[in-house]
């Protein structure tokens, strides 16, 4: 009796093989499932969810920077997968949504009053500040408010370059009748949130309770923007392109040309932008217009 031939595999065929940066994102899910595992300690849970933030943006910055590029190059798909790169930008955005919407669950919904049932709180809601505002109000004026520099939009200070990785608090403002008619044209303030230099939580005094930063400016911010009233403030977070390549060969100075290009780094295209809800239309679509961002069905940008 003869035996049966063997099936002949067509390893060109796109049906057998995953796109890389998909199992890149599902790699990170599993990262984020152990933030969501009670079997892990408290603490470690926490340290979980900054690593989803960290990888996410080295993703971003790296990987979604190429795809990007490749496609403004024009070159043509040639993936195992098979998946155009409008398809590939289309589903890493669905899933990046997605994955995001379940660590914000984790962190406010699960994380936060598991923590409180140990007396460490996390305050993340302006209304909840009241108790502590006498207290919070000496720490703005005295730590945070000499080093903060609003960097306001107008005839003689064009649109800002809005460095990656950084939290800014946009603000929206609206002149007071007694406002000098120099200071009127300005209509939009940005605020880099410092949290290189102070960290981003606050700690109460002789209690666990933490408070980030922003929340502080927030609460604040009236003080900073005298003859002006506040319409609206929002944090928003830019990512940018950090994918560079550097031909050895053509380079006297190897040192020199990584300096340069970490240099350039903030001045590069923008390729992910975060915002809060809430934020004004009219704010968005200058922030969008001024970075030469493109709507599209699958945009780079989304609010979380």
């Amino acid at each position: 009796m003869k035996a049966k031939a063997k099936a002949k595999i067509k390893w060109d065929n796109c049906a057998y093989y995953i796109n890389r940066e998909l199992s890149w994102l599902e790699f990170n899910d599993r990262v984020l499932s152990l933030a969501d595992d009670k079997n892990n300690k408290l603490l470690e849970r926490l340290k979980f969810l900054a690593i989803v933030s960290s990888n996410l943006e080295e993703f971003f910055m790296v990987r979604v920077a190429a795809i990007n590029q490749q496609k403004e190059d024009g070159l043509k798909v040639d993936t195992p997968d098979g998946l155009s790169f409008d398809e590939q930008l289309k589903m890493i955005r669905e899933r990046v949504k997605k994955m995001l919407a379940n660590q914000y669950d984790i962190f406010y919904n699960k994380l936060i009053p598991a923590l409180k049932k140990y007396s460490i709180e996390i305050i993340t809601k302006i209304k909840d500040l009241e108790k502590y505002e006498k207290y919070l109000f000496n720490i703005f004026e005295n730590e945070i408010k000499p080093i903060l520099t609003p960097i306001s939009i107008g005839p003689t200070h064009p649109f800002p370059n809005l460095l990656t990785g950084r939290l800014y608090l946009a603000v929206a403002l609206e002149p007071e009748p007694d406002c000098p008619e120099l200071v009127k044209k300005s209509n939009l303030s940005f605020i880099e949130i410092p949290t290189n230099i102070q960290g981003r939580f606050i700690k109460i005094e002789k209690e666990q309770t933490y408070i980030p930063i922003e929340k502080i400016i927030e609460l604040f911010v009236d003080d900073i923007y005298s003859g002006f009233k506040v319409k609206s403030k929002n944090i928003i977070k830019i990512t940018r392109d950090a994918d560079f390549d550097i031909d050895k060969d053509d380079v006297a100075d190897l040192l020199k040309e990584v300096e340069t290009n970490i240099k350039r780094m903030h001045q590069r295209d923008v390729i992910k932008l975060e915002y809060e809800k809430g934020l004004p239309t009219k704010i968005l679509n200058t922030i969008i217009a001024k970075n030469k961002f493109k709507k599209k069905k699958h945009s780079k940008y989304t609010a979380f």
